[in-house]
């Protein structure tokens, strides 16, 4: 199976991001998704929910994501990445920040490859 639709997938997350297009960054996503951010007390189950967190953490000028391993099946498809990217902290100051990604995709009836779970815990 290839990986095209996948890279497609990354490669457009990390633009959307960087540039602020949190819509776009949010379209890779399906409506039954999931997250688990490091940050989180507990998961954000729904599109909804998911969007509400990303867009209130989305001021990121700096960006990238780097896939370590990853699986791909028919309809299916997971990746286990490496992040990494900088913002600004609440005094104004650059922040670096980084860590590790596992992503679940799935296969839409489109054909185009959508996130149904994420979890990720920053570097310490």
């Amino acid at each position: 199976m290839s990986a095209d639709g996948l890279r497609e997938v990354l490669d457009g997350q990390s633009e959307a991001y960087t540039s602020g297009d949190i819509g776009k960054f949010l379209a890779h996503w399906s409506d039954d998704a999931t997250a688990f951010p490091s940050s989180a007390k507990s998961p954000l189950v729904g599109l909804a929910k998911v969007s509400k967190w990303i867009r209130s953490n989305a001021q990121v000028p700096q960006y990238t994501m780097s896939v370590l391993k990853e699986e791909i099946g028919e309809d299916i498809a997971y990746q286990f990445c490496r992040y990494r990217g900088a913002n600004r902290n609440s005094a104004g100051q650059r922040a670096k920040f980084s860590g590790y990604l596992t992503r679940i995709l799935r296969r839409d009836q489109s054909g185009s490859w959508k996130i149904v779970h994420a979890a990720w815990k920053d570097d310490e």
